[in-house]
């Protein structure tokens, strides 16, 4: 039968308060904080107490309950946590599977006794004090668990669905067929284009664009990032099918901040460029910045070539 010991040393000469009948001097109970504002004769310190046995059986007790209950080995159990370093208390979950273990994942004991053995003061920085209920993942959190992997133009870029939840936000609910089907791919792409070496728009690079317009050939794309309020991929396609003349030119820009795309087809592509030029503007009411490519060209020249953020 062990102790109640320090939650920092695991040694035994602790002190705490307790009820004591003052004329007989009979142990009654322990006050509620008793254990958390003990002290440690080996460490000469105050500390957090843990009762290791007591903290087990109650490990024990849950995990039966809620395989009686429900049928199924629980998933992770919700334990609060003494640090042994500054003996601050977290609550936490801990996975009872590396099959489930993910980068959210705050540790994996892989089984039962693996979490009994916590409770214990063993070579981890931390030692279970509390375990308070077991639990299976919710849809989400197994979502937000998996990883994903696809390959964009040779290299294999890697999500996790928690990466890819935040980059489409709360409200737009992604289930795990959304996932597999279109979301995870899509930010994966997103990733790779925001770490590509891919040339930012800028003055040069539109004249040189233009000045090689004759050598593009139909089907060919030319691709680049363009630094508006936010950060967008965009490449412009020459067309090669006749039935859009008198069109020659598509865009498919990609905003790499958030969820929003754009498309359009133009007569040439100074026309293609302008508008990218331009933030993708098509309201009326506001006048466009630059007029021609020309004089975004001569504008950014006599700036030294600074990019306009708009």
């Amino acid at each position: 039968m062990m102790s109640i010991i320090c939650s920092k040393c695991g040694g035994t000469h602790t002190m705490c308060e307790a009820m004591i009948e003052p004329n007989t001097k009979k142990f009654d109970h322990y006050t509620d904080e008793s254990f958390l504002y003990g002290w440690c004769d080996d460490c000469q310190a105050g500390t957090i107490l843990t009762d290791v046995d007591e903290v087990k059986n109650d490990m024990k007790a849950q995990y039966r309950v809620f395989k009686e209950s429900y049928g199924i080995e629980p998933q992770y159990a919700n334990c609060r946590i003494a640090w042994k370093d500054d003996r601050k208390q977290d609550d936490v979950k801990i996975i009872l599977s590396a099959e489930l273990a993910g980068d959210e994942t705050f540790y994996n004991c892989n089984s039962l006794n693996g979490l009994l053995s916590l409770a214990e003061c063993r070579k981890e920085d931390f030692i279970i004090t509390q375990c308070y209920s077991f639990a299976t993942l919710t849809e989400k959190e197994r979502l937000e668990r998996q990883t994903f992997e696809y390959e964009v133009e040779g290299k294999t870029i890697s999500m996790t669905g928690k990466e890819i939840m935040d980059f489409y936000r709360e409200h737009y609910r992604l289930t795990g067929e959304e996932l597999e089907r279109y979301a995870a791919r899509n930010a994966c792409l997103i990733k790779y284009y925001r770490v590509s070496n891919i040339p930012l728009l800028d003055h040069s690079l539109v004249k040189r664009l233009l000045d090689e317009e004759e050598l593009m050939k139909k089907g060919e794309t030319k691709s680049f990032k363009l630094q508006l309020f936010f950060l967008w991929y965009v490449t412009i396609k020459k067309e090669d099918d006749a039935n859009y003349k008198p069109f020659k030119y598509m865009t498919d820009a990609r905003c790499l901040d958030n969820m929003q795309s754009f498309g359009r087809r133009y007569v040439s592509l100074e026309a293609a460029l302008l508008h990218c030029l331009n933030g993708f503007n098509e309201n009326a009411n506001i006048p466009d910045r630059y007029r021609s490519t020309g004089e975004y060209i001569s504008k950014q020249r006599r700036k030294g070539g600074e990019l306009w953020h708009r």
